[in-house]
């Protein structure tokens, strides 16, 4: 039964892309700190303090991995938008 309240499959793949639009957003602005924070990595490196190192190679690692799958994401919106026209 089809009920009116239920998305199509066309709506469906239209607000999964304005989500996935949304979060390309969050993800460039969490790659734009991660480059930030990495500008203090030398200083770092001088003082020897290794705790926030780490901590500034963990953000960078986890913003260019949120990054990533949200290109993987649009990629495949894409190529379902293209096989079911």
């Amino acid at each position: 039964m089809n009920n009116k309240t239920e998305l199509t499959f066309q709506q469906t793949v239209q607000f999964a892309r304005m989500q996935a639009w949304t979060m390309s957003f969050f993800c460039a602005l969490l790659c734009l700190f991660a480059t930030a924070a990495a500008t203090r990595v030398p200083h770092y490196l001088l003082m020897n303090d290794y705790a926030r190192l780490t901590g500034v190679t963990l953000f960078g690692l986890l913003a260019l991995a949120g990054l990533a799958d949200n290109i993987r994401t649009h990629a495949c919106l894409w190529r379902r938008r293209n096989e079911y026209g």
